[in-house]
């Protein structure tokens, strides 16, 4: 048995949401049948399993991925078993050369019930409790851990999907494994101490090396998320106000990288602007000074007058740049 934590799994709102993953084609979840569903409970009660409440359970599966060993292919599947309230309650992972739908008992690789925690005003705080049914081949610990991140994983994107994250920057909750939840809560907010050590860090180098302002803005953006998730699962577990102002603080220190990396910007805008303005006035007056030199010498006078003018607002407009620009230092 393991806990996780999944951002913002508050509501019954997220969880109907769980329904727009499932039915969503292009999410890669399909429905299955009345005789994949009846073929799998008798695949699982040849493995001694019986799940409660099955024949009011509606089932999804999802092509994980695809290991071609020598032209012979081999699919792994995720199975999802929901109730109707749109909770995940059971997760089968299988592996299959071929059909699907003629599942037998050696291609179970893992099966695990899922249970969601309450707090004390009886709202779901997004700690799930993960209860391993059946481990294909279970004697390697490493193994089961992995599955046990694996089964949060499929669940989790169910319910949270992160709007500004993708998988390569993704720092993943790990699994947890204590006597009591709050010292499971005490090591989920650990991994989130962590992570404030890991985005300063990334966001210091990344300030040192200059890169792209995007990517530098977004690695902020990661970082100020995380910092709301962990002070959202101190309130929701009701946590002192002083572990979450550990965090709060955090979350300030990244607004303040936000602004100094924003005045560091544009300082280098402002020194582009003043170069190009410059550049600009050295072109007018060149060509001021050709057009008179190669004009008629009766037109000179006029010409002089004009292009004074012109040259006149050039320099206003460069000593204006220089001035909307000048107090930032880069």
């Amino acid at each position: 048995m393991v806990f996780a934590w999944i951002p913002l799994l508050t509501d019954k709102l997220v969880f109907e949401n769980c329904k727009e993953e499932l039915e969503n084609e292009g999410k890669g979840w399909e429905k299955i049948t009345d005789k994949e569903k009846i073929t799998a409970g008798d695949v699982l009660l040849k493995l001694n399993l019986e799940l409660k409440n099955l024949q009011i359970l509606t089932l999804y599966k999802k092509k994980h991925c695809e290991n071609d060993i020598r032209g012979s292919p081999e699919y792994y599947w995720n199975f999802v078993f929901v109730d109707n309230d749109w909770k995940v309650v059971y997760v089968l992972f299988a592996s299959k050369k071929g059909d699907i739908e003629i599942l037998d008992e050696k291609d179970i690789m893992a099966l695990a019930n899922i249970s969601y925690k309450k707090n004390n005003y009886d709202h779901v705080n997004g700690i799930i409790e993960i209860n391993l049914m059946y481990l294909k081949a279970n004697d390697n610990k490493r193994k089961f851990e992995k599955v046990m991140t694996e089964v949060y994983v499929c669940v989790r994107d169910l319910y949270h999907q992160h709007t500004h994250h993708d998988e390569s920057h993704e720092l993943l909750l790990c699994v947890v494994n204590e006597e009591n939840e709050e010292k499971n809560i005490s090591k989920i907010l650990d991994q989130y101490r962590k992570k404030i050590i890991k985005y300063h860090k990334t966001i210091k180098e990344g300030i040192e090396n200059h890169p792209d302002e995007k990517i530098l803005l977004n690695d902020i953006l990661l970082a100020k998320g995380e910092m709301r998730y962990a002070m959202r699962l101190i309130e929701l577990t009701n946590q002192s106000v002083h572990l979450k102002e550990q965090f709060q603080h955090s979350y300030e220190s990244f607004k303040d990288f936000e602004a100094h990396i924003g005045k560091i910007y544009e300082g280098g805008r402002a020194d582009e602007m003043k170069r190009l303005t410059f550049v600009i006035f050295i072109l007018t007056f060149l060509m001021v000074i050709f057009n008179i030199v190669m004009s008629p010498p009766q037109t000179q006078p006029i010409l002089l007058g004009m292009y004074f003018v012109l040259v006149l607002v050039v320099v206003v407009i460069y000593l204006y740049a220089q001035r909307s620009h000048g107090f930032v230092k880069k």
